[in-house]
């Protein structure tokens, strides 16, 4: 007997059908890897995405470019803290692209 199993795209990472949002050079990320990449942000130098203090495509940017790896601050936090995380991420990235962030389902 075979079995056939789904495949699940492990946490953070961009599924299959999702379009890519934002690319930049070198990279092409999907919303879900935008959360991920704030995300990674806000885990290691916290909130500071207030005017006049650090953008949020800076941020996008440093992570991909110095860090590459956008879930690993998962793995150091609860369900919990990486629920918060996502959702600060997720609402800094809608107010950045003013309402053209596409909703994610977790």
């Amino acid at each position: 007997m075979t079995a056939t199993l789904t495949t699940l795209a492990p946490a953070g990472t961009a599924l299959p059908s999702e379009p890519v949002f934002l690319w930049g050079p070198g990279y092409d990320l999907t919303a879900r890897q935008i959360v991920d990449a704030l995300g990674s942000y806000l885990a290691a130098f916290g909130d500071n995405f207030e005017p006049g203090q650090v953008s949020p495509m800076d941020a996008i940017h440093a992570e991909v470019a110095f860090n590459g790896d956008l879930t690993s601050w998962q793995t150091r936090r609860t369900a919990d803290e990486v629920a918060v995380i996502r959702a600060r991420a997720e609402a800094i990235a809608r107010d950045y692209f003013h309402g053209h962030f596409p909703a994610l389902a977790w």
